[in-house]
């Protein structure tokens, strides 16, 4: 995925691609241990709605049903934007990033349950 390039943001992309990978692994590993199986996607969706609520939330700038409105859609045009750019960079055997994270956590989980 391509670097901030437009300067609009403060964050690289590396951080943040870094930062996701861990978060979604402990998302994913939480939801499992909950549920004792994988979590359904609209869990997962539902969760980092929550995330973007709280930050919609705190938004002092935020007042009215517009408003809030308006922050949500910006929200949308961020998400839009994401899954654009990580549907043309799946890996070389064309799996999304969210795939080759909660492979990485099916392993994890399975070399757990493994006798020693």
């Amino acid at each position: 995925m391509p670097t901030n390039s437009e300067g609009l943001l403060s964050i690289d992309d590396d951080v943040k691609i870094r930062t996701l990978q861990i978060i979604m692994g402990t998302v994913e590993r939480e939801f499992r241990a909950a549920a004792g199986r994988p979590p359904k996607a609209d869990d997962v969706m539902d969760f980092y709605a929550l995330a973007i609520g709280a930050l919609l939330d705190a938004d002092t700038r935020l007042h009215t049903e517009e408003d809030f409105h308006l922050g949500a859609l910006t929200a949308a045009n961020h998400i839009k934007s994401r899954a654009i750019q990580m549907r043309a960079s799946h890996d070389a055997h064309g799996r999304s990033f969210y795939e080759v994270i909660t492979a990485k956590i099916d392993e994890i989980f399975e070399q757990s349950e493994r006798p020693h």
